[in-house]
């Protein structure tokens, strides 16, 4: 995207040398002139004019090494923009955040974003001590696209809330008129018929695009395939005629029959229906081909994990969250994080591409906690203050940074 916004950059540089019967003094060489590529790409094993170009997209963690390891890595960079702030409270990788923030060669603007952000007036003094500067709290207070919330209940969608504010009484109505016992667990035979009659409600309302979010791998590939026999393209043999296209030239980079066949054939008959799958056990290359797809609209329905809630460019109408509960590992559940739920239903509805959201929350299973889980806001987004030996050792690097101050008032 950022390619296409940018034109390369037409650098005018004075190089070459004097002949032997110029005068020095005088002597001014023609000037030669050189394309600069505006945009390049580091994220570890892909490095794309990562040194020459104007703009640098990289990962939080080429960030921090670059930070340890080269003192003039931001030399003539005037801003470093965050994407997705509120990282730095996540266990995995918030400590990368965190000392991106406070690293003593941060010495440039910062500009943080993030959708979730409860406590950013807090955040922005926190920040703002960091890096010595004023921080402003800027953006829009309310949602540019309108959100509408729906449950549900098998055999019809019900309006349950707009926005943040929830309707009792709505709510109240649609478990009255549940038409059937929920189930403590559905089986896959009840997924299954409850799925394509869910998406046949969405089609039939307009809905689509959808995200599907289960947190199960192997649950997502058979609900996939469950729905196989759904033709979401039906009518228009020229996005069928595109989908072909792009997979014939996909297969030309896949150069195994065998792995086509078992892997890529079988996402490739999804496809021509306009559905797609999304997990991190699908090959990188049909990974980037469904966003591909789903951007130009060609796949109506997606089905993925939450991984898809940040950093994904996944224009969809409707989220659809199938469970409440994710698996933590060894067996056992838990509720979905507050963040995580309000990231997923962040992705309802593209400004520039829809004029609403939807979410629908499935009441599939008895103890659902949909309600519980809609009043929960995001959690305020704190740092853990992290001083290890990393972050000592290299404070103590270089003789201009004072390391007892640095270590021991950290802002966050």
């Amino acid at each position: 995207d950022l390619c296409s916004l940018f034109d390369p950059t037409t650098d005018v540089l004075f190089m070459g040398g004097a002949d032997e019967d110029d005068d020095f003094e005088t002597y001014v060489p023609p000037p030669q002139r050189r394309t600069v590529p505006t945009v390049g790409v580091w994220t570890g094993p892909i490095q794309i004019n990562e040194l020459d170009s104007l703009i640098c997209v990289c990962t939080y963690e080429v960030l921090q090494i670059q930070l340890d390891t080269n003192p003039a890595f931001f030399d003539g960079a005037p801003l470093l923009l965050l994407d997705e702030i509120h990282t730095m409270g996540e266990p995995q990788r918030g400590h990368v955040v965190e000392n991106i923030l406070t690293h003593h060669q941060m010495h440039c603007q910062v500009v943080g974003l993030s959708g979730t952000l409860i406590n950013s007036a807090e955040f922005a003094e926190a920040l703002g001590r960091a890096n010595e500067s004023k921080t402003y709290v800027i953006g829009m207070n309310t949602r540019p696209i309108p959100l509408f919330t729906h449950v549900d209940i098998g055999n019809q969608l019900r309006h349950v809330a707009t926005g943040h504010e929830w309707d009792d009484e709505a709510w109240v109505k649609a478990r009255e008129d549940l038409h059937m016992h929920l189930p403590d667990k559905l089986s896959f035979a009840q997924l299954k018929t409850r799925l394509i009659n869910l998406l046949y409600r969405l089609r039939t309302q307009e809905m689509l695009p959808a995200m599907v979010v289960a947190f199960s791998c192997r649950n997502l590939n058979k609900m996939a395939d469950a729905v196989r026999s759904i033709d979401f393209l039906s009518g228009s043999k020229q996005a069928k005629w595109r989908v072909n296209v792009l997979f014939r030239r996909l297969q030309k980079h896949v150069h195994d029959e065998e792995a086509w066949g078992r892997f890529f054939a079988p996402l490739e008959r999804l496809a021509l229906n306009g559905i797609g799958v999304h997990h991190s056990q699908l090959p990188v290359h049909y990974l980037k081909l469904v966003t591909t797809l789903a951007t130009r609209r060609l796949c109506r329905v997606v089905f993925c994990t939450s991984t898809l809630s940040t950093g994904i460019n996944m224009p969809v109408k409707t989220v659809v969250l199938t469970s409440s509960s994710m698996p933590t590992g060894a067996s056992g559940r838990c509720t979905v994080p507050s963040n995580l739920f309000w990231q997923l239903l962040g992705r309802a509805g593209r400004p520039g591409m829809e004029d609403k959201g939807h979410v629908v929350l499935c009441e599939w299973e008895r103890e659902s906690g949909w309600k519980d889980l809609f009043h929960q806001k995001p959690s305020a987004l704190y740092g853990a203050g992290i001083v290890n030996v990393h972050t000592i050792l290299q404070t103590m690097v270089y003789g201009s940074v004072d390391a007892k101050e640095k270590l021991t008032k950290s802002p966050f």
